[in-house]
């Protein structure tokens, strides 16, 4: 094995060499004043997406044109200044095509202010490409206030249930990243989704077919959220504020920058707090068994997300940037049931849950662009965290007893990685790298009444090699490379003295074929994606140490689990113009040795574990749409469409579904009206979801929101008006055990409406 890895090892290092630069790309366009008047000798700046790194830059000419020449496509952030006269920018810049026109930028006088603080070009909000969907934080957008789950409910393949819970295409197996990295704030998404106000982020992408760079082990797909950070010269700040009666809630957030020469810092800080009643139903029905519960409870969650960001310019093309992040968060259940078990028995469980969570991450990024088309990326990352969790459990009835419950746990996680590209040639680009990731944690579990104690101590390793080798032909680019991964655990439960060992190596390769049937104006491009997967099992699903938050209810993890293997293709089909967006995927999943939960029964407790069965395939359609027929107006829809089968899946106790499928859509209308309020319309249908085990019912959620800019763009105040109908606060999933049918209906008032108010000085 090792000497594989040295093999590899050595293999990228021989291609870091200087080779001849990439293909040309082209943005030019003109510069005016608001008489038409062309303007010479203004700045043009192109940096990176992040604005971390100038690209190129430049002046416009005698008559006000200008042509920058870059050596790569992709996202850039694209400016135009002149002293007088207000600043011209582009967020994200797509360069797609061999010349991007940027047409006529039209400088206004700085003397006259806008109605907004910059002048920033239109872009999509969400924006597909194969393999990834990005939503970019618009300034529409942020009038909507709230955090980065609102942001997520955009895209098609995303669906936040009504309890918060995340799934990407029908599947919960999600790695949360934050500018790239992992950390111990992305192990509670619900919670960290919350926390981070979409003032603070630049852009979220949702990789579904992640290239071999990013570290797809355990996971279906990727979140990745990409923090903002200051570029303009000086000091900048923006705050808003979100608050709601019923249910209650309150959000408070502020970003604010400064640069000056080499330097920059930013800093970004979030507040989230909610209040909400909510009632649960539980009926258990089968041969001999019996069980309603009836219950009535509220939750409170309150937390804050802060970050800091230190950036030092070292020279042209070579940065060093310093980051630290820290979470906390407390949530508190208190939740009252009656538990009816036949006719004249029946029990009153009263359950008050708290955790306490809190999570600080810190990273050294170094970058540096030796030329256009060579570029090195290190990143050392460490982060850690502990939760202390407590259940108070009290029934009177049948028994009455008391049972109070500890759970403690740290974490410590740390990653290194190195981020390589080269070109060979003018048709050839390289990208490859290494990464290095630890991860540890302690639980600790004691029940009080019965002097019952578990501890689980988990450590793993992973390190890993990829590579990936682009090769364009005119219009056609092919993409051959892949992943080499070695995994090593090591999990013991003290108390009992279990080990809970799993190393593996995997080879995982990845193909991408890419063809640009026509390009400029109207834009037009196929492409298909296939890759292979390796999903072990989390620590969850192993841990044996057993959750007793509803004594009728437990979950404990299962020692003896094996990875999943996962082949997964995508075909993507996208047509662009200046007015509309079409984009179409189709998508195929075969999963072996599928994980999944089991419910058995004994003693009136519902036992949840997890078990391997044969496999499951999925086929599925997914479109995103977006058409602009005039400034003031613009269209958005998509859907998420699949089928699934589970042949000769086998369970030693549950009968299953052999086939399942799952729908969802959604809509938005914007209309703007100018110097008065934007108007947005959105609405979400969510089908019926059919799993092996389990089937969720259909449900369904209509939003309107109302913003206005007001003292000339520097205010923004809102008023959104969320699930009209109240039709969405409602999750009900009836699950097949052994010999016994679970229905749980769950309930709350979600009918919301929320007045926000926006400031922005940056």
């Amino acid at each position: 094995m090792s000497r594989n890895l040295f093999s590899l090892v050595a293999i990228m290092l021989l291609s870091i060499a200087n080779f001849s630069a990439y293909s040309q790309y082209v943005i030019k366009g003109k510069v005016v004043n608001k008489s038409n008047e062309a303007q010479p000798f203004a700045n043009i700046v192109v940096k990176s997406e992040d604005k971390t790194q100038l690209v190129k830059g430049g002046t416009s000419s005698m008559d006000g044109s200008f042509s920058v020449s870059l050596d790569e496509k992709g996202k850039y952030f694209f400016q135009v200044s002149m002293m007088g006269y207000e600043t011209y920018a582009v967020e994200s810049l797509e360069v797609l095509d061999k010349t991007t026109d940027m047409g006529t930028v039209k400088l206004e006088d700085a003397l006259e202010m806008l109605e907004a603080v910059s002048v920033t070009s239109t872009r999509q909000a969400v924006q597909v490409s194969p393999g990834m969907q990005t939503i970019n934080v618009t300034s529409e957008l942020l009038s909507l206030g709230g955090n980065a789950e609102a942001l997520l409910k955009a895209v098609p393949a995303v669906e936040i249930s009504p309890k918060g819970n995340i799934e990407v295409r029908g599947s919960s197996n999600i790695l949360f990243l934050i500018n790239g990295k992992r950390s111990v704030m992305g192990m509670n998404p619900k919670q960290l989704l919350k926390m981070l106000p979409l003032s603070a982020i630049e852009r979220v992408e949702v990789i579904t077919t992640p290239s071999p760079k990013y570290d797809s082990e355990g996971v279906d797909s990727i979140i990745n959220i990409i923090l903002k950070k200051g570029a303009m010269d000086g000091f900048g700040m923006s705050a808003g504020v979100e608050w709601s009666p019923n249910p209650s809630m309150f959000g408070g957030n502020m970003m604010a920058s400064y640069r000056k020469g080499d330097w920059n810092v930013t800093g970004a800080f979030g507040y989230f707090t909610e209040n909400y009643p909510y009632e649960v139903d539980n009926e258990r029905i089968g041969e001999g068994v019996g069980l309603v519960q009836k219950g009535d409870g509220k939750e409170k969650t309150q937390g804050y997300f802060t970050s800091i960001n230190l950036g030092y310019e070292i020279s042209e093309g070579e940065s060093l940037d310093f980051e630290v992040g820290h979470m906390n968060f407390e949530q508190r259940s208190d939740l009252t049931q009656k538990n009816s078990f036949g006719e004249n028995q029946s029990s009153i469980v009263d359950t008050k849950s708290n955790i306490d969570f809190k999570g600080t991450e810190m990273s050294l990024n170094y970058g540096k662009e030796f030329t256009k088309a060579r570029k090195l990326d290190m990143l050392s990352n460490f982060s850690f965290g502990k939760s202390d969790g407590e259940n108070n459990i009290v029934e009177q009835g049948i028994e009455s007893n008391q049972t109070l419950i500890h759970n403690n746990a740290k974490y410590r996680m740390g990653e290194i990685k190195l981020d390589y590209i080269d070109s060979l040639g003018s048709r050839i680009k390289l990208e490859s790298g290494m990464s290095a990731n630890l991860l540890s944690f302690n639980v600790d579990q004691n029940n009080e009444r019965s002097d019952f104690q578990e501890r689980y101590k988990f450590l793993q390793q992973q390190y890993a090699l990829y590579a990936m080798a682009k090769i364009s032909f005119n219009k056609l680019m092919i993409g051959v490379g892949g992943r080499l991964q070695y995994f090593n655990s090591d999990g013991k439960e003290q108390v009992n003295n279990v080990d809970i060992d799993q190393s593996f190596v995997n080879p995982l390769p990845n193909v991408m074929l890419q063809y640009n049937i026509s390009e400029g104006k109207h834009f037009h491009i196929v492409s298909m994606i296939y890759n292979k997967k390796i999903n072990r099992p989390s620590y969850e699903q192993l841990n044996p140490v057993m959750n007793i938050e509803d004594p009728y209810n437990v979950v404990q993890g299962n020692i003896n689990l094996k990875p999943e293997k996962v082949h997964n293709m995508e075909l993507f089909h996208q047509i662009r113009t200046d007015k509309l967006q079409f984009s179409t995927t189709i998508f195929g999943r075969n999963t072996q040795d599928v994980i999944q939960r089991i419910n058995t029964l004994k003693d009136d407790v519902v036992l949840t574990t997890f078990e391997n069965y044969s496999q499951s395939y999925a086929l599925g359609i997914e479109n995103k749409s977006e058409w602009e027929p005039m400034e003031m107006l613009e269209f958005s829809a998509g859907f998420t469409a699949q089928k699934r089968w589970f042949p000769d899946a086998k369970s030693s106790t549950v009968d299953m579904n052999k086939t399942g499928y799952a729908f969802s859509a959604n809509g938005s209308v914007t209309v703007r009206t100018g110097s008065g309020p934007t108007v947005t319309l959105r609405g979400n249908y969510f089908g019926k979801n059919v799993q092996a085990f389990s089937y969720r019912e259909a449900y369904s959620k209509f939003d309107i929101n109302v913003s206005q800019n007001i003292l000339k763009g520097l205010v923004t105040l809102g008023v959104n008006a969320e699930d009209l109908f109240n039709s969405a606060g409602k999750e009900i999933w009836v699950t097949n055990g052994d010999g016994f049918e679970n229905r749980t209906n769950w309930r709350t008032f979600s009918r919301r409406v929320s007045f926000s108010i926006y400031f922005n000085f940056m």
